[in-house]
């Protein structure tokens, strides 16, 4: 029954945004260039172990650029001085232990701040690029997929992650109002399964953050999760 996947699947709602990014890291190679618009991503770069000191600290992606050189991104939903800080912290680190040249990013699903914050030492500068899905338009996107429907074009991967992301971008509507539509689109493209099951998890993790209790079980039976 609809309500036993929603009590198994859907995790503690604060922590919504994280898992859906994790999930997209796992699920999708292209997930860096989406975010950075960099096209010559190997692959994750394993630097789990690269010295006593990096170890143990918890970076979101680390990537590996075919000229060596890396992508650093951290993701959040809230972003203050400590948390830029401690990403500060984490370039450096990353940075001493492997010697290699470093792109920093930052994928800010919240509220974009008043003031870009920059850090500022006597031997540092920290600026990195800022992704803001709030700078991005839901309506555009939505547009833009239902075109391709319309026309039937190809949904690519990039799609997808759009369509995985438009609860976060820019929008006069409620979320909920805009993930019964999602639910909509979802029911009317054709991708190959991985991508249908990776959407389809995504929506399912949006709809228990957001949606209400009344519409929730009806709208995880619809994506037929």
């Amino acid at each position: 029954m609809p309500k036993k996947v929603v009590d198994k699947m859907l995790p503690n709602k604060n922590n919504t945004e994280d898992i859906i990014f994790n999930l997209c890291q796992v699920e999708s190679d292209e997930f860096v260039e989406f975010v950075t618009k960099i096209k010559d991503i190997e692959g994750p770069f394993h630097s789990r172990f690269l010295s006593d000191n990096y170890k143990d600290l918890q970076l979101d992606n680390v990537s590996l650029r075919a000229n060596g050189d890396l992508v650093h991104i951290e993701h959040h939903s809230v972003m203050n001085d400590y948390l830029f800080g401690r990403d500060f912290q984490y370039l450096t680190s990353l940075s001493l232990a492997s010697g290699r040249f470093i792109y920093p990013f930052i994928f800010n699903t919240g509220e974009i701040p008043e003031n870009t914050i920059k850090f500022v030492s006597p031997t540092s500068f920290y600026n990195p690029v800022w992704v803001n899905t709030q700078e991005i338009e839901e309506s555009v996107t939505l547009n833009n997929i239902k075109y391709k429907i319309h026309n039937n074009d190809e949904i690519n991967v990039f799609d997808v992650l759009d369509l995985i992301w438009v609860p976060k971008y820019r929008s006069d509507r409620e979320i909920e109002d805009i993930i019964v539509e999602l639910v909509d689109i979802y029911n009317q493209i054709i991708v190959d399964e991985e991508l249908g099951d990776f959407l389809r998890t995504s929506l399912v993790l949006w709809a228990g953050k957001f949606v209400s209790k009344v519409k929730l079980p009806r709208l995880v039976e619809a994506v037929d999760f």
